[in-house]
C-alpha cells in the first residue's frame, strides 16, 4: 500500500439525534491524481478504496459522478462499500423522483445489483486534486491529472493555488 504520510481520523456523533460524521484526512498534499480500476469479478469488490474528502468518484457504466462538497467525508472502504454508498443515495433519490428520473434511478439500482453479482463489469475512478485517494490493487492505473482537467474538478483551483 502506498504511503500517504500522517492522517487524521475523526468520528463525531450525537447521542440525542444519532447524527454521525466520520472522516479520514491526510495531513499532507500530493500530486493531483486519477486512479482507475476495471472491476471484472466479485473478487474485485473486496479491493480497498481510500477516498480523500476532495476526490470525485466516477462510475461511467452507472452514469454516476459524485463530486465532493464542503462537508464531504473521506473514507476507507472497499469497492463494494462504494457501491453501497451509491446505492443508498440512489434509493433515497428514487423515492422522491417521478417519471423519467425515477426510471433512471431504478435502472442504476438494477445495475448495482448486477455489479454486486459479478454480472456487470464497471470502472471505478477516483480523481483527487490533492492526490490523497487511491484504489489499492495491482490492477489499478494511476496517472497525474493535467492542469486543464484539474481546473474542471471541484477544489481543483485550490490545488492549483496550493502548488504555486
Amino acid at each position: 500500500m502506498e504511503n500517504f504520510g500522517p492522517v487524521l481520523m475523526s468520528v463525531t456523533s450525537c447521542m440525542s439525534c444519532a447524527y454521525r460524521h466520520t472522516d479520514v484526512v491526510s495531513l499532507t498534499a500530493h500530486e493531483p491524481t486519477a486512479t482507475a480500476m476495471k472491476v471484472l469479478s466479485t473478487e474485485d469488490l473486496k479491493v480497498r478504496v481510500i477516498r480523500g474528502g476532495t476526490a470525485t468518484i466516477l462510475v461511467p457504466e452507472l452514469g454516476v459522478s459524485i463530486q465532493p462538497g464542503l462537508n464531504n467525508e473521506g473514507f476507507i472502504s472497499n469497492v463494494e462499500g462504494v457501491l453501497t454508498r451509491i446505492e443508498d443515495v440512489t434509493r433515497f433519490l428514487a423515492d422522491s423522483l417521478k417519471g423519467h428520473r425515477h426510471g433512471r434511478a431504478r435502472s442504476v439500482l438494477t445495475k448495482i445489483e448486477r455489479a454486486r453479482g459479478g454480472k456487470l463489469r464497471f470502472t471505478l475512478v477516483l480523481k483527487d486534486p490533492f492526490g490523497n485517494s487511491t484504489i489499492v490493487s495491482h490492477k489499478t492505473k494511476r496517472r497525474k491529472i493535467s492542469g486543464r482537467e484539474l481546473s474542471n474538478l471541484k477544489f481543483g483551483a485550490h490545488a492549483l493555488a496550493a502548488r504555486k
